[in-house]
């Protein structure tokens, strides 16, 4: 998994992770792209095993707490 992103010192404060999101893995990383190319940073977090990757398992999407609501509004609305 690649690491969070982070801000850089200039932009205040570091992130504070909120889930927006959960589901399969493949639903999972369409909404962390669909979230990314809307311009909001979104990260996953697969709580399972480290050595199998949850196929099946329940996936977090997360972004930070300011964008929570964008975030929200975003889902809610119908893929383009």
């Amino acid at each position: 998994m690649p690491p969070l992103p982070h801000r850089n010192r200039s932009e205040g404060r570091a992130p504070v992770w909120t889930v927006v999101h959960s589901a399969g893995r493949a639903e999972a990383e369409l909404v962390v792209g669909r979230l990314r190319t809307e311009g909001i940073p979104a990260v996953l977090l697969d709580q399972g095993s480290s050595a199998y990757p949850s196929m099946l398992g329940e996936v977090r999407v997360l972004v930070d707490r300011d964008r929570v609501l964008q975030a929200l509004h975003l889902l809610q609305q119908p893929a383009p």
